[in-house]
């Protein structure tokens, strides 16, 4: 792995106290501030369920870290030149603002453990005017955002398998990155579309349509649009055989 067990379980405890720490002192601002009455709490928005925003925040923490591990941690292709890529941080951070702009009115889009360590601190040291519970939300919105990084780390094997094994075949794995990179563009308009806010929904969409590229582009191309597959395939730049696969994935 990128990582031992150890480094990554040092890291996130490292990560969580940070989160701690950050979340004490926005507090301490808070109570000094002219908005110290209100409350910036971690839970769900105002009309959603925590079985709702718990699924949000799995969903988009498992795109989050599975970017991560398909642009950051994974091998440069034979013809790249450099062994270093410019476009991780990028892709990442449009990861973060696809997820926030699409489910903040979920959930608030935090998609890190960290952040939520954070927020439930600011709330618990800095009430404001309506204290709520923090605990409850604070532990399912952790389990859900952990759930998500499994939910990465176990589809990246499928998808990359020469990160594993080099003699691994791609056949499969071009197919489930066309589905996975397909499913996630169109759950984020889909999002878009009943949580999010008309000024950036755009944004959100290209946001994540960038991203995913990125992650499967290298195995796949990343077409994530039938019709782009059909006109690779009438310029000869994709096999009409691959086409029609592709489709099957991408309607699938």
């Amino acid at each position: 792995g990128a990582c031992t067990l150890t480094e990554g379980i040092g890291h996130s405890l490292t990560q969580i106290l940070a989160g701690s720490i950050a979340g004490f002192v926005a507090a301490v601002f808070h109570m000094a501030g002219p908005n110290r009455d209100i409350t910036y709490a971690l839970k769900p928005g105002d009309e959603y369920t925590f079985s709702a925003a718990g699924f949000a925040e799995l969903f988009f923490t498992f795109v989050l870290a599975y970017v991560v591990l398909a642009v950051a941690t994974t091998r440069p292709p034979a013809s790249q030149v450099t062994t270093q890529n410019f476009y991780f941080a990028f892709s990442i951070g449009s990861c973060v603002t696809a997820g926030g702009l699409a489910i903040g009115a979920v959930s608030g889009g935090e998609l890190n453990p960290a952040v939520s360590v954070g927020i439930s601190m600011l709330s618990t040291v800095s009430p404001g005017s309506t204290p709520l519970p923090q605990i409850a939300y604070l532990f399912g919105y952790i389990f859900m955002e952990l759930i998500g990084g499994i939910c990465a780390a176990t589809l990246f094997r499928f998808t990359h398998p020469k990160e594993f094994n080099p003699n691994s075949p791609l056949d499969v794995s071009r197919l489930v990155c066309e589905f996975v990179g397909t499913f996630v563009l169109v759950f984020t308009v889909g999002c878009c579309a009943l949580a999010g806010s008309a000024t950036w929904n755009a944004t959100a969409i290209a946001c994540m349509f960038m991203a995913m590229i990125y992650a499967t582009g290298p195995i796949s191309g990343g077409n994530l649009n039938p019709a782009v597959s059909f006109a690779l395939g009438l310029t000869g730049a994709l096999p009409w055989p691959d086409v029609f696969k592709y489709w099957l994935g991408l309607i699938s």
